[in-house]
């Protein structure tokens, strides 16, 4: 399903077709933006500024697949400047897939093309990107949670210039060290590893760190 999104823009709530535990909380709705985050939160979800994970700073409770200043309304043709999504597979192991297919960097011009992957059950997060170039501005990939006082970052692209092809990252949640501990390992579509980090992360339940 392509949403039709313009620049700085963002569209929501979307049904993921099913429950969803991000950072120990249960969502089954999701806000895309078009520049290059999901949110669970509907406060924000149009910042063209990407911040450094975590910042208190809104948009919060994110998942920044590549954030910066996307323009999707800035193209014109069927195949490019795309945002569209969909439900992959059946109960009780679908994929809710949200892509953003050949859209704008601004000002550069420069094609970004990456996909999200929401694993129901497991609760995973992988970022499939074809091509992130540098356009000589910082930008964030990680996760978030829900009041931005802790996150996980992609080693390498916190707020920070980066230039990937053909690359994959999942983010997993640890179970065995505890229900908010998450997992990212950065990985390529060869199967080469990368850095894996693990962090604990505060749901809107807790008042301190998990440990």
């Amino acid at each position: 399903t392509e949403v039709a999104l313009g620049d700085d823009d963002g569209t929501g709530p979307i049904s993921m077709g099913f429950t969803f535990n991000f950072i120990g909380n249960d969502y089954t709705d999701i806000y895309i933006s078009s520049n290059g985050y999901l949110t669970f939160d509907p406060a924000d979800v149009t910042d063209l500024s990407d911040d450094a994970i975590p910042d208190p700073n809104m948009p919060n409770d994110i998942i920044a697949v590549a954030w910066d200043d996307l323009d999707p309304g800035n193209g014109g043709q069927p195949a490019m400047n795309v945002v569209r999504y969909s439900i992959e597979g059946t109960s009780p192991n679908q994929i809710f897939v949200v892509e953003y297919f050949n859209v704008d960097q601004f000002p550069s011009g420069n094609n970004v093309t990456t996909q999200a992957q929401l694993y129901e059950g497991t609760n995973v997060i992988e970022i499939h990107t074809t091509a992130k170039p540098d356009d000589g501005g910082p930008s964030t990939q990680g996760l978030e949670n829900f009041d931005g006082s802790d996150g996980i970052a992609t080693p390498g692209r916190n707020n920070m210039n980066w230039d990937i092809t053909n690359d994959f990252v999942s983010f997993t949640p640890n179970t065995s060290g505890g229900p908010n501990e998450w997992t990212v390992t950065v990985e390529d579509l060869s199967g080469n590893f990368g850095d894996e980090v693990t962090w604990e992360l505060r749901d809107n339940t807790a008042a301190v760190i998990l440990s």
